[in-house]
């Protein structure tokens, strides 16, 4: 079973941590102040895990299509990182490569075949759209993979997967927030047992799935086809 911890539990880990317990203390850090400070805590070891993973554990999938002559397909509200994305071609799912800036003048009515894809990010406020070339020809099924921002807590029964512990370095963290607002010096310590806690983390994270190594993709180019976007070549994966 995974190591989950509620906002309740993992907030009287942080009050225990940095010693502010007690009505003195909670009058000068109100619970509303101390998840604010483990939800910054919690974004930052999301980002310390994709760091140094590969984003699985957090990868949502979302369908969505393309519209005939429409080059773009918005992403979803709660988007963070793209993972990639599949069209549909008949009963197949072709994986769409991202094209480059100077492919964007490409012509003809795109398919799952022909089509590639960028990442577009517009203001700030509205969530990035995927922009087509060339552009769809059709309605073509799409299947977004990607991942979410980092959930926050707010309910004391909302809850966190530490998988096996790694909330620890969320806790310090917070317990560092805590603890530099009130310039304690015993912080030093704690500090160096976060530090602690992300080589663990850094160290796991890359190792979760170990059942099959990264194929090598040993590519054969012909002369001066090197830096092509359409090169003759054959390419051979090795497992």
């Amino acid at each position: 079973m995974a190591r989950v911890r509620t906002l309740a539990q993992l907030r009287a880990e942080v009050r225990d941590g940095a010693g502010i317990q007690g009505l003195g203390a909670l009058a000068r850090f109100p619970d509303s102040t101390v998840n604010r400070y483990i939800n910054q805590a919690l974004a930052a070891l999301y980002d310390l895990i994709l760091d140094h993973s590969s984003g699985d554990e957090y990868t949502n999938e979302q369908a969505a299509s393309t519209g005939a002559g429409n080059e773009t397909v918005a992403c979803p509200d709660d988007f963070y990182r793209l993972k990639g994305v599949l069209a549909q071609a008949g009963q197949n799912w072709i994986p769409l490569r991202r094209f480059k800036l100077d492919q964007v003048a490409e012509v003809g009515a795109g398919t799952a075949y022909t089509m590639r894809y960028r990442l577009v990010f517009g203001p700030a406020g509205q969530s990035p759209q995927l922009y087509f070339s060339p552009v769809p020809g059709s309605a073509i099924p799409l299947r977004i993979f990607y991942v979410p921002f980092a959930p926050e807590l707010s309910a004391d029964a909302d809850d966190w997967d530490g998988f096996n512990g790694w909330e620890e370095y969320a806790v310090k963290y917070a317990v560092l927030n805590v603890g530099g607002s009130e310039q304690n010096p015993a912080m030093g310590t704690v500090e160096q047992l976060m530090e602690r806690a992300r080589d663990r983390i850094a160290s796991m994270a890359a190792a979760q799935d170990m059942g099959e190594p990264d194929r090598i993709g040993v590519v054969e180019f012909s002369r001066g086809q090197e830096d092509s976007d359409y090169p003759d070549y054959v390419e051979r994966l090795w497992s």
